[in-house]
């Protein structure tokens, strides 16, 4: 446990026992909506990584010097 999180806590050990539970419950809530928003993140990178992984299955390999003059064309066409 950190340093902070035990100042916390004795901090508020020190409150009457319905306004720990009520910051507990608090807390709770806050640490089940911080999982929930990483739990859809953790799917959504799921979905990209098998949709890229998807394409890539349906497109023919670029050896990496076609793949950077693809790049350095795009560059050229976008500054004209």
């Amino acid at each position: 446990m950190t340093e902070l999180l035990q100042q916390v806590i004795a901090q508020i050990e020190q409150l009457p026992i319905d306004r720990q539970d009520a910051i507990a419950a608090r807390f709770l809530a806050e640490l089940e909506e911080e999982q929930q928003a990483e739990n859809v993140w953790v799917e959504d990178i799921r979905t990209k990584i098998d949709a890229a992984i998807s394409a890539s299955e349906q497109t023919p390999p670029l050896d990496g010097e076609t793949f950077i003059n693809q790049i350095l064309e795009r560059f050229q066409r976008g500054r004209v």
